[in-house]
């Protein structure tokens, strides 16, 4: 009887504990690459044949840090599919030329190195353990699938939620610790954890057979209590009770992420809190954002680089007061004789009404960017 072969990606495998510290230093768009087989190789030379989908470990010493050596094997697995290049980092070799980066970056190559030492063997025993054995828990392995190919087939998706299950996503730079806050909780929850190594992040899946009305107020409470606990940025996904509201979880945590990036959030951020936030940066996505940004506050932008003015932050408590001078004045601490002037100056510049509305919420979108980012122009 032949046994399934599970598929492992690059990104599942990265997981396993035997791959212990690790870097991803170039292509890391394609870590979804599946992994067939594990080949160990020490000297590499142009007589050496791949197969394809294989996961290359290798120590390097004596051809990896050598561009005229190192160039031509790089290409020779990308040109044979293979999935990742591993390399064990030692005193003889720091580094690895810039090229070969580059290279791997521009076909999506992933390039991993282990800056401590590791036993290939013990790598290659997991990962084949997995494929044809099936000796451990492979939950995590399986929310890392979902969480990089956005989809989920149902066998796997029994392993992940069960019926009647409601749960939610955590998202948490460099800090597994967190889920201590969730073990000394008194009511009955399951946590999958993984790690997000595109993303450098740890991954919770956190469930229960409660209601949903009930798990939401426990969640909240354990949150605020993080608050106080972690000092790195905690990303929480919508909740989900089924296989389509987890995937579109997954897709929503990973925007939230891209929002944290972009705006520098801190502390506990939920994705429905999130509101002009995705405008911004759908279009800053679409590359759209300066262009807008230099065709309606251009010409203020100058003005206050050139004489250290305040007329964009005038602008800004300006339309958050609906246009009352006399609260603005007081929220920019200026006299009100000041706050006329500077209102005079604004519409000189701009040359247009801008508590019009259609004007007023193109302004109050781009200023939202502008010092919510802190941005400096």
């Amino acid at each position: 009887m032949t046994s399934t072969k599970t598929m492992i990606t690059v990104d599942m495998a990265l997981n396993l504990p035997p791959f212990g510290s690790h870097e991803i230093i170039s292509g890391k768009s394609g870590i979804n690459r599946k992994v067939e087989w594990v080949h160990i190789i020490e000297l590499a030379t142009m007589k050496t044949t791949f197969n394809g989908g294989e996961l290359i470990l290798t120590t390097g010493k004596g051809w990896i840090d050598q561009s005229e050596l190192v160039i031509p094997m790089i290409h020779k697995l990308i040109e044979s599919n293979a999935s990742a290049l591993c390399i064990e980092l030692h005193t003889d070799i720091s580094n690895i030329p810039e090229e070969v980066t580059h290279i791997a970056d521009k076909y999506k190559f992933p390039i991993i190195i282990f800056h401590e030492s590791v036993k290939f063997m013990d790598i290659t025993r997991a990962i084949y353990d997995i494929m044809y054995l099936k000796r451990i828990d492979t939950s995590s392995l399986i929310l890392n699938q979902i969480w990089n190919l956005e989809s989920i087939q149902e066998t796997n998706y029994k392993k992940i939620v069960e019926d009647k299950n409601c749960g939610i996503l955590i998202l948490v730079a460099n800090n597994v610790e967190f889920i201590t806050l969730f073990k000394k909780t008194s009511f009955n929850i399951k946590i999958i954890k993984t790690y997000i190594s595109s993303f450098n992040s740890t991954l919770f899946l956190v469930k229960t057979a409660l209601n949903i009305e009930n798990f939401q107020t426990k969640i909240g409470s354990i949150l605020d209590t993080a608050v106080s606990k972690q000092s790195d940025t905690i990303l929480v996904s919508p909740y989900f009770q089924n296989e389509s509201e987890l995937v579109e979880a997954i897709k929503k945590l990973k925007y939230l992420y891209h929002y944290d990036k972009y705006f520098k959030l801190e502390g506990i951020i939920r994705f429905e809190n999130m509101h002009l936030e995705k405008i911004v940066y759908s279009l800053y996505e679409n590359n759209t954002l300066t262009s807008l940004t230099d065709e309606y506050l251009g010409s203020l932008i100058e003005y206050d680089a050139k004489y250290e003015s305040e007329l964009l932050l005038t602008l800004k408590v300006l339309l958050e007061t609906n246009d009352n001078k006399k609260e603005a004045a007081r929220k920019l601490f200026i006299s009100r004789q000041t706050i006329y002037h500077r209102i005079d100056l604004i519409k000189a510049i701009l040359n247009v009404d801008f508590m019009t509305p259609q004007y007023k919420t193109m302004y109050e979108l781009l200023l939202f960017n502008i010092f919510c980012r802190k941005t400096t122009y």
